[in-house]
């Protein structure tokens, strides 16, 4: 068993599928890794193929900071500043 199926907690500043997937490409455009949703989680690869599992928007930033030599904190201000400028979702009128 790898670990990947462990409990993840629900971050109530994710409104949904969408500003996952934003926060894993701003990820990705600001550290070059390759930052991918799964349920309920993340990936952040290497160029070398290794894959970290991520729970959290913190985890997803400390691993990328870390593969790269980077700061943490920047690569998760860039991602939550690209999730806040998707802006409220509204429901669509049928």
């Amino acid at each position: 068993m790898c670990g990947a199926c462990r409990p993840v907690p629900a971050d109530r500043r994710l409104r949904g599928p969408a500003d996952r997937q934003t926060l894993a490409r701003a990820v990705e455009s600001t550290t070059g890794l390759r930052t991918r949703v799964v349920i309920g989680q993340w990936t952040v690869s290497t160029s070398t193929g290794r894959q970290v599992v991520c729970a959290t928007p913190e985890e997803v930033a400390d691993a990328a900071a870390r593969a790269t030599g980077g700061d943490a904190s920047e690569v998760l201000a860039r991602a939550w500043a690209a999730v806040a400028r998707n802006g409220p979702r509204q429901a669509a009128s049928g």
